[in-house]
């Protein structure tokens, strides 16, 4: 099921760009050196920002499996059915809660009103409704299921070495399932907890950040850099969110702080000055 999903977007003119940026992302791996037990436990709470997403995977699962059918056998019970109904219509129904709420908040509530739009609800062979409905809550379950089944949970890879790392790496970006490497360099096999001072190197595809040979573009022209792929390569290709992963690790490995409890990062670029835009005089301006 996934490898016909990706298939089908990478053999799409429509979404076979937009899939070629995100793929990195939910295909994608991280690399790192050395393969120590510092650096497994460094990346081991640097992944558990995707432990979410694995929650709600198994959540999927048990629902198909077991918590699905539990479900219908109440609701499509004739017994349950009937009690349920008188439940939601009956004058003494939990709506006559929410009506003393109302009125303490100055919320005018129709009981009648809300009787009968829920009698709407009950009418004819409701039975058959509620089946239809369930069946497809299964199967729409079922799709997004198989959907999450391609998003890699398991993101980080250990290598020996950082040439390893750049071999490895070069054998990723040729199926685009590379996100990024990190190297420690002063970090040890022998060391057995995190240095007070971690210094580290984010590796990513060349093409994926700007150029560090020269500190403004080669052609210069005004306005401010905002372009996403082109001028904010290290946000639009995910290099400032891994570093802000791996700093707020470190964090916690140090401070024992909850990563969800640190302070969050704003980031603004430097305002570009006022300019006037001439379109005559960019349109000769690679002619002249």
């Amino acid at each position: 099921m996934c490898n016909d999903m990706i298939k089908t977007l990478e053999g799409s003119r429509g979404i076979q760009f937009l899939w070629s940026q995100v793929k990195p992302f939910i295909r994608g791996k991280i690399l790192y050196t050395p393969d120590t037990p510092v650096t497994r436990r460094l990346v081991e709470v640097v992944n558990r920002t995707f432990q979410p997403l694995e929650t709600i995977k198994l959540y999927l699962k048990n629902w198909t499996v077991s918590y699905s059918l539990v479900l219908q056998d109440f609701l499509l019970d004739p017994n349950n059915q009937e009690s349920i109904k008188n439940f939601f219509t009956s004058p003494e129904g939990p709506f006559q809660y929410a009506l003393q709420l109302g009125e303490e908040k100055n919320i005018t509530l129709n009981q009648t009103d809300i009787n009968n739009t829920l009698e709407k609800y009950f009418n004819g062979n409701f039975s058959d409704t509620w089946n239809s409905t369930l069946i497809k809550l299964d199967e729409f379950i079922k799709n997004v299921s198989n959907y999450l089944e391609c998003f890699e949970t398991e993101k980080f890879e250990a290598v020996s070495s950082e040439h390893a790392l750049e071999k490895r790496g070069l054998e990723l970006i040729a199926t685009n399932q590379l996100w990024a490497g990190l190297v420690f360099p002063d970090i040890t096999e022998d060391l057995m907890k995190l240095p007070r001072f971690v210094s580290y190197k984010i590796r990513i595809d060349a093409d994926k950040v700007d150029s560090t040979k020269r500190i403004e573009d080669r052609l210069t022209m005004r306005g401010p850099r905002r372009r996403p792929g082109i001028d904010l390569k290290y946000l639009y290709f995910g290099f400032s969110y891994l570093q802000d992963l791996v700093e707020r690790a470190i964090i916690h490995i140090h401070t024992g702080r909850n990563i969800s409890s640190l302070p969050g990062i704003f980031m603004q670029q430097e305002p570009y000055p006022c300019y006037i835009e001439d379109r005559f005089i960019l349109a000769i301006f690679f002619y002249i």
